[in-house]
């Protein structure tokens, strides 16, 4: 990679060719900015996003997500100044790509090689629609090949100053998708490390504490604008870091092994070959060290939850990592070598997802361009599009009536209806329930749904994703949903819940425990007078740590006996089992959940079991059961907030 004379034998013709190559790599991948609201579970995170941002709340203190307060600009609505305020960063961060681009092409020798190089770059750029949306929307590798664009330009020049725009770009990728951002600091940390193994002295520290200082304080400057105070950063990355710890064992789903085999090979050859690089004083040795971690946090967003999104998402910034390994000057063998493994990147990405045609490509960059040249005629249409999806969303009058202005939250995630309605949101800290897979997170929501700053109603919805019951995800917060709220309407597949005065319990008494084997029933406790809660405490084994931390692993389930003969298997969150759940009526449906609400019993169950067969858990484990108590009513008119402590709480210190 290094390349310390920055000379090359390109002459008049190489300038005007690579610079050919620079205007044809803008015009391809420049940006689109637009996008309009939807209806479901995943339009309804990113309607969230930008209703958070509208509406300053506090990332860290009021909610949490995947994405952070610059979320908003990978998916900005037209809501507010969010639009225009996502034109200027993406605008902005391309900009910053081009340039890099532009520069490395000089660092890039011969004829072909520099096309080989932009072509794979260009992935992570061109409207890639083999399924029917922009796979590059969110900005996943314009974030990650501009930090490492820059940091090969400091590694090329021996120039630290190169670096500072990978400084900036990294913090507000941070800020945007914290695994992003992750990704973008460590490559950001190994390059570190390799200038100060070249170069120990105090300049080079120096130099190296400087970027570090414009690190910390892009990324200050960032979420004081649009994540709130200073005081919650902290928090923020905390429990940013919480989420992105859960997602490999509860996120994971199976896809063709064909792909993972090949991309695990493919990653592992990289391993290797950066280790042999290294032990043999490679040129290119700097350039396969720093692009390493983001491939491994790539290929684990790619194939923990192994669908075709995911995959797609990742994979082209993947192919464009290994264009790094082309700058720079070389021995012939080795650029050989580096050339056979970016082109079989290249066209293996091709033959694979089949991209669009180039002419489709430049089409669509030229729309890109169009709707920004004319954007106030295109915000006035996408106001007119979203003004349609809102109508769709209209919940009937005496709904509407009824909330009033009073707070509301959407359970466990269609908060497109807030925005539709213009309702007062009070969302609990996790916003949709399905990330909730922690008992930290979990106890978060659910304190916002104790407190005396609870939203007064819930529109509750009787879903999960996949295959999970809604009772057995988010547990903590919604045990506080049946504690605190009773069912006043319903529209079609939406409760309409507010809040009581009191809760149905505030203490719970222990009726027994044991240690159990998977694949072991247990029988619910007949006449109990009563809800009984039951807690497991499912752990995973070293096996599983291992393949949680490299790879993943999956989630056990749970079979549930009815009382009625019917035999269902759930998806469990497993890491909120230790919290317990509710498990004498699992409600099946909506109705079934009005009935649960209105009489405490709906779809009354037998037995469960919990069932692994990937031999990632312990065996033997612990489980515990209580039964829900009402404690004696305080005067009236006194309003008991908060309670002492919540269920799970109670249930964990026995």
């Amino acid at each position: 990679m290094n390349d310390p004379n920055g000379k090359d034998s390109t002459g008049v013709l190489g300038v005007v060719w690579r610079v050919s190559i620079l205007v044809a790599f803008v015009m391809a991948t420049f940006p689109p900015w637009f996008s309009g609201m939807g209806t479901g579970l995943d339009p309804s995170w990113v309607v969230a996003l930008n209703e958070i941002t509208h509406r300053h709340m506090t990332f860290g203190k009021d909610i949490v997500f995947t994405y952070g307060p610059l979320g908003f600009v990978l998916v900005p609505l037209e809501h507010g100044s969010n639009l225009v305020h996502a034109v200027v960063f993406r605008l902005g961060l391309h900009v910053l790509w081009w340039i890099s681009v532009g520069v490395l092409l000089f660092r890039v020798r011969g004829v072909a090689v520099p096309l080989l190089f932009a072509g794979a770059l260009s992935y992570s750029g061109i409207y890639y629609d083999p399924i029917g949306w922009d796979v590059n929307m969110q900005l996943a590798g314009p974030m990650i090949l501009t930090t490492i664009g820059y940091l090969a330009l400091a590694d090329l020049n021996r120039r630290t100053i190169w670096a500072v725009p990978a400084m900036v770009v990294a913090a507000g990728a941070l800020l945007s998708k914290f695994n992003i951002g992750v990704a973008c600091t460590g490559s950001i940390v190994v390059w570190a490390v390799i200038q100060l193994i070249r170069d120990r002295s105090r300049r080079m520290l120096g130099r190296l504490g400087l970027l570090a200082l414009t690190y910390i304080g892009a990324l200050g400057l960032f979420f004081r604008i649009y994540g709130g105070p200073i005081s919650a950063l902290g928090d923020f990355l905390r429990y940013s870091k919480e989420v992105a710890s859960g997602y490999s064992s509860q996120m994971s789903y199976a896809g063709p092994v064909a792909e993972v085999a090949i991309f695990s090979v493919a990653l592992g050859s990289l391993f290797i070959a950066a280790g042999a690089a290294v032990f043999l004083k490679r040129q290119y040795a700097p350039a396969l060290l720093i692009i390493l971690f983001p491939l491994f946090v790539l290929f684990k967003s790619a194939f923990v939850s192994h669908e075709a999104g995911h995959v797609l998402i990742s994979c082209p910034t993947m192919v464009g990592l290994t264009a790094f390994l082309l700058p720079g000057r070389q021995s012939r063998w080795e650029s050989w070598k580096t050339q056979g493994v970016v082109a079989v990147a290249l066209f293996g990405c091709w033959a694979w997802y089949s991209p669009p045609s180039v002419s489709k490509v430049f089409r669509t960059s030229a729309l890109s361009f169009e709707r920004l040249w004319n954007l106030e005629s295109t915000r006035a249409i996408l106001r007119d599009t979203d003004a349609r999806v809102k109508e769709s969303l209209k919940l009937p009058p005496r709904i509407l009536a009824q909330i009033g202005s009073a707070s509301v939250d959407a359970y466990p995630w269609d908060i497109c209806y807030v925005t539709a309605n213009h309702l007062n949101w009070k969302p609990r800290f996790v916003i949709q329930s399905y990330v909730a897979y922690s008992p930290v997170l979990d106890r978060r929501s659910a304190e916002d749904y104790r407190g005396e700053n609870a939203p007064q109603y819930i529109l509750y919805s009787h879903r999960a994703i996949s295959t999970q019951h809604p009772c057995i995800v988010d547990v903590q917060t919604r045990m506080e949903i049946y504690r605190w709220y009773d069912v006043v309407d319903q529209a079609g597949e939406i409760l309409l819940l507010k809040r009581r005065v009191l809760p149905r319990w505030d203490k719970t008494d222990e009726l027994g425990s044991q240690l159990i084997t998977f694949r072991q029933r247990w029988e619910v406790p007949e006449d109990s007078h009563g809800p009984i809660i039951l807690r497991a405490n499912v752990r995973l084994n070293q096996a599983g740590k291992l393949s949680n931390m490299l790879y993943k692993v999956y989630p056990p389930t749970i079979r549930v006996q009815y009382q009625d003969g019917g035999v269902m298997d759930y998806r469990l969150v497993w890491q909120n089992l230790k919290s317990g759940f509710l498990v004498s009526s699992l409600p099946r449906d909506v109705n079934c959940a009005r009935r649960f609400f209105e009489g405490g019993e709906a779809d009354r169950v037998r037995s469960v079991t919990f069932i692994n067969d990937q031999g990632y858990y312990v065996k033997g484990f612990h489980v515990s059961w209580y039964r829900a108590s009402k404690s004696p009513v305080p005067p009236a008119g006194e309003v008991p907030l908060p309670v002492a402590e919540n269920v799970s709480n109670q249930i964990s210190r026995k």
